[in-house]
């Protein structure tokens, strides 16, 4: 008796933290907030809130200060402001304005929503103006923002003499790439490919920033021959002094200035660091994901023309308090089941309530794991489920009435059940494999509801056979 005691107590503490982890989920602290690892459901568009952004063609014009040799001047300085001239140029030259660089760079944004996999969203575009509409999830709109805003254009430049060493257009592709080494201390990188026409910019750079290499080698000979503290002192400081450095800008803003020395360079290929190296785990996949970001952009393409928001609007789901109903609806039901059970089988009706709640839990967990879209339809399907699964319990209790064998009870309960589950599951693969996306979405969720039906029913049969 006491082992019976043990396995049930067992049993229910399973079911609890399974049915915990299903409505719940998991929460665990990352970096400096707390999120959940479990799956969140994939609601369909009339049972979640929408939003509209208006991208409009940045018309803005920038000030830009010229000296007189036609040089920009970054930080114009009073002594010499009659030798500068200031020009006003807008952000989007007359030349890329055209019907052709309207429809890139709405493809360019597209490509950019399918890498991230943004669910639901629709995109126009307006050919006489440039302007983009994006309709997609409210949930969305941070990852919509981030996608928009990026220009993908990277630079790098001698930190020095600020002189332009390439750009995108030497670049044939970019990959993200991470090492560690023997003290545990992890570098992303970014690793750039020159096209055919810029592989000569391999050798120029090599040719160019050997001085270090060379200044190395100088300074080290110099610490074995000469006895000087002094002199092998300024050799060390004049060392530093000489250490090339390259900058390297995304949008315009700073990524990183690495070193020469830190930078690999294999036959065509750059591997430059995107930050320094860091032990702790969010910081490395904060660098990485940024890598992964600016390694698409590039390959996807620079957009060719700037945008602008020029709106957001948000509207709530179409059918109100109509999702609230349904739910309370089957959890009226299911409260309704739970009762029949208990007042009907007694102690067994309650073990047939805990399977229940089991089948619920295993059910919603397929439900965020399978990605199957919930909408209203959706919802009233399970009512039909429900009242399956309560069948299927019903006959299984009903069999341990004549009979606490396990194979008794599923003989005798199959026995009631077989017809049913044949005729459900022809129809629900049928449903499944339907192209037309709401009815394959029911169809989906019912095969699911019905096979974890199934398994609870042997999961029952067993906990009922304990003696």
């Amino acid at each position: 008796m006491k082992g019976k005691g043990l396995k049930l107590t067992l049993y229910i503490l399973i079911v609890v933290l399974i049915s915990l982890i299903s409505f719940f989920g998991i929460y665990v602290k990352d970096s400096s907030r707390i999120s959940n690892i479990v799956n969140e459901y994939m609601l369909g568009s009339n049972l979640k809130g929408k939003a509209v952004m208006e991208l409009k063609v940045d018309d803005t014009k920038n000030e830009v200060v010229y000296d007189e040799n036609g040089q920009v001047v970054e930080e114009p300085d009073d002594e010499n402001k009659d030798k500068y001239t200031t020009v006003e140029e807008p952000v989007n030259k007359e030349e890329v304005l055209n019907v052709e660089n309207f429809e890139k760079s709405k493809n360019i944004i597209e490509e950019r929503f399918k890498f991230i996999k943004l669910p639901d969203y629709n995109i126009r575009l307006n050919k006489s103006n440039g302007t983009i509409i994006i309709e997609a999830d409210e949930g969305y709109m941070q990852d919509v923002s981030t996608m928009t805003s990026i220009i993908g254009k990277l630079e790098a430049k001698d930190t020095d003499s600020d002189e332009l060493l390439f750009n995108n257009s030497n670049i044939k592709s970019v990959n993200a790439t991470y090492q560690t080494d023997m003290e545990g201390a992890t570098t992303v990188y970014l690793d750039i490919t020159f096209n055919n026409d810029s592989k000569s910019k391999i050798d120029e750079l090599k040719n160019k920033y050997t001085v270090v290499e060379e200044k190395n080698e100088e300074t080290e000979n110099t610490v074995n021959n000469e006895t000087s503290e002094d002199e092998t002192q300024t050799e060390t400081e004049e060392d530093k002094e000489d250490v090339k450095t390259i900058t390297l800008n995304f949008d315009g803003s700073l990524l990183n200035e690495a070193e020469f020395g830190d930078i690999i360079i294999t036959n065509s290929t750059m591997r430059i660091p995107v930050a320094n190296s860091s032990t702790n785990s969010s910081t490395i996949n904060s660098y990485y994901n940024t890598a992964i970001l600016i390694a698409h952009s590039i390959n996807i393409g620079e957009l060719p023309i700037v945008y602008t928001v020029e709106a957001t609007e948000y509207f709530a789901a179409n059918y109100g308090n109509v999702i609230e109903y349904i739910i309370i609806g089957l959890i009226v039901a299911v409260a309704v089941i739970y009762v029949y059970m208990i007042i009907k089988y007694k102690s067994k009706g309650v073990i047939g309530a805990i399977s229940y709640t089991l089948w619920i839990a295993l059910l919603l967990l397929a439900i965020r794991y399978t990605n199957i879209e919930i909408t209203i339809s959706s919802l009233l399907s399970f009512i039909v489920l429900i009242l399956i699964n309560a069948y299927i319990t019903n006959a299984v209790i009903d069999a341990s009435m004549e009979n606490t064998d396990y194979t008794a009870i599923l003989k005798n309960s199959y026995k009631k059940i077989v017809n049913l589950l044949i005729i459900s599951i022809i129809i629900l693969v049928v449903f499944s494999f339907t192209t037309f996306g709401l009815i394959n979405s029911i169809g989906l969720l019912m095969v699911w509801g019905v096979l974890i039906s199934v398994l609870n029913s042997l999961i029952t049969a067993m906990i009922l056979s304990i003696k």
